[in-house]
C-alpha cells in the first residue's frame, strides 16, 4: 500500500524548503566572505559625500590642522542633523558642520566663555533636544570645571553656563577625594529635565583611601532647568588602574541613564559601569577584545548593542559587536585616511548620526553615519549597515541582498492531489 498523497506532498514541500534554507545559508556565507552585506552581517563603507570620499583631510581647512591637538570635540545634533566640532585652533570655536558634506555651516558664539587652566573649551556633547554642551578642561583643583550650554545652533547667541564647580567627595572615612583634571572625556545622553552628562580626566592626584585599589573617576553631570548637579564617583570597584590614572580617561560614553563605558589607555579594555547617583556608588567590568583600539562611542540598533571604536595609530575605524556580556566582537573595520599624523594624546571624538531604514522595500535594513575626529588627522565619515539579525526573518522575508543583487526564495505552489 502506498504513502498518503497528503503525505508525500508534505515531505516534498518540507524538502525544497530545506534545500532553499541551505541555499540561502550559502548565499549569505558567501555574501559575509564577500564584504558585502548579508543577512547576519553588516557593513562600513565611506560616505562619498563627506569631504573627499568620507575624509577632511588635515590641513584642508583651517579649523582642522595637521599639528596642535587642538581639536578634540565633536558631536551631532539628532534635531538638525548637523555636526558640532570644537576646535581651538587660530581661537576657540565651536562649529556647526554639514553632516553630509563636512562643509562649514557657521560658528557660535563664544561670548562669555572664560576658564579652563588646559583648554577653555575641550570637548561637545548634543542632547536629544538638540541643547549642545560644550566642556573646558581644567588641570588644578583651584580651576573649575566649566559646562556651556547652547539652547540650539541660533548663531550670535551667548551659551549659559550649566556648570561651574570641582569634582570632590567627602568619603565615610572623613577622606575628600578631588579630582584634579577634569574634561579629556565627554559625553551626553538624555533630553530637557533628564538630561545627563559624563565627564573625566586623564589623571587624579588624589591620595586613596584605606582598602582602595584604584583611583580611576568619572563624574555625571544631572541638567535640570539647564543647570546641572554634579555626583562624583571615585575608587569604583572593578577598575584596575592604580593611583595616577584612570580608567576613564580617554573616552566615556552612555549606554543608558545609569550605564556608561570608559576608556583607558588603547592597551586597557574598556570598563563598563553602572552607577547609582542616590547612592554616589558605581560598579565596573571589563570589555574584552578591544585593547589595540581608543576613543569609543555606544549605539543600539534594532535592539542589537554596538561599539565604534578608532585605532589612533592608523586610524582604522572599527565597528564591534557588544551581544555577549563583557566581550567586544569585531564585525568591521575600515578607513577613508589616505595618511596619519601623530596624535600623542590619543584624543578625540566619535559620533554616531540618525539611524534611518533607507528602503521601503526591506524594513529589515537600517543605516546609520559614522563621524570619527582623530586629533590632527582630521574627520572620517562612514556608513554602518545593519541587516536583520535573525537568518530566518530573512528566510521570511524572502530575499537577501548581496553585492547589490538580490537572492529571493522561490514561492513553489503546491501540485494539485489528485
Amino acid at each position: 500500500m502506498g504513502m498518503p498523497k497528503s503525505n508525500v506532498t508534505n515531505r516534498r514541500s518540507a524538502g525544497r524548503w530545506i534545500a532553499t534554507a541551505i541555499g540561502l545559508a550559502v548565499t549569505l556565507v558567501a555574501c559575509s566572505r564577500s564584504g558585502t552585506a548579508s543577512a547576519q552581517g553588516t557593513t562600513l563603507r565611506a560616505l562619498t559625500t563627506f569631504g573627499s570620499n568620507g575624509w577632511i583631510a588635515p590641513g584642508t581647512v583651517s579649523y582642522l590642522p595637521t599639528t596642535g591637538d587642538n581639536q578634540r570635540g565633536l558631536a551631532f545634533n539628532p534635531v538638525t542633523g548637523n555636526l558640532v566640532l570644537v576646535s581651538r585652533a587660530g581661537g576657540n570655536q565651536v562649529r556647526i558642520l554639514s553632516a553630509t558634506t563636512g562643509t562649514s555651516i557657521s560658528t557660535l558664539s563664544t561670548s562669555g566663555i572664560t576658564g579652563g587652566a588646559g583648554a577653555v573649551v575641550n570637548m561637545v556633547g548634543v542632547a536629544g533636544d538638540g541643547a549642545i554642551y560644550v566642556g573646558n578642561l581644567t588641570t588644578s583643583v583651584s580651576d573649575a570645571f566649566k559646562v556651556y550650554r547652547y539652547a540650539d545652533e541660533t548663531t550670535g547667541v551667548a551659551p549659559t553656563v550649566a556648570f561651574s564647580g570641582t569634582m570632590a567627595r567627602l568619603l565615610g572615612s572623613g577622606t575628600t577625594l578631588q579630582a584634579t583634571r577634569v574634561g579629556d572625556s565627554f559625553a551626553v545622553t538624555g533630553s530637557g529635565n533628564s538630561t545627563l552628562i559624563a565627564a573625566s580626566g586623564n589623571s587624579n592626584n588624589a591620595s586613596a583611601p584605606a582598602g582602595a585599589t584604584s583611583m580611576s573617576y568619572f563624574s555625571v553631570l544631572s541638567v535640570v532647568g539647564g543647570t546641572a548637579t554634579a555626583t562624583p564617583f571615585f575608587a569604583i570597584p572593578g577598575t584596575t588602574t592604580t593611583n595616577g590614572n584612570n580608567d576613564y580617561r580617554l573616552s566615556l560614553s552612555f549606554v543608558d541613564s545609569d550605564t556608561v563605558i570608559g576608556k583607558a589607555a588603547s592597551g586597557n579594555p574598556p570598563r563598563r559601569s553602572d552607577f547609582n547617583i542616590a547612592t554616589g556608588t558605581a560598579n565596573a567590568s571589563g570589555i574584552n577584545g578591544t585593547g589595540g583600539w581608543s576613543i569609543l562611542s555606544y549605539r543600539e540598533i534594532n535592539s542589537k548593542p554596538y561599539m565604534a571604536a578608532v585605532n589612533i595609530n592608523n586610524n582604522n575605524v572599527g565597528i564591534f559587536d557588544l551581544s555577549v556580556a563583557g566581550t567586544a566582537t569585531l564585525l568591521n573595520s575600515f578607513n577613508t585616511t589616505t595618511s596619519n599624523q601623530s596624535n600623542g594624546n590619543s584624543t578625540g571624538s566619535i559620533a554616531w548620526g540618525n539611524t534611518t531604514q533607507p528602503d521601503p522595500a526591506s524594513p529589515w535594513y537600517y543605516e546609520t553615519p559614522v563621524y570619527v575626529l582623530s586629533t590632527n588627522n582630521g574627520i572620517q565619515a562612514m556608513i554602518f549597515s545593519v541587516p536583520e539579525p535573525s537568518t530566518w526573518a530573512m528566510l521570511a522575508a524572502g530575499a537577501v541582498t548581496c553585492g547589490g543583487a538580490a537572492v529571493s526564495r522561490s514561492r513553489s505552489r503546491r501540485r494539485r492531489s489528485a
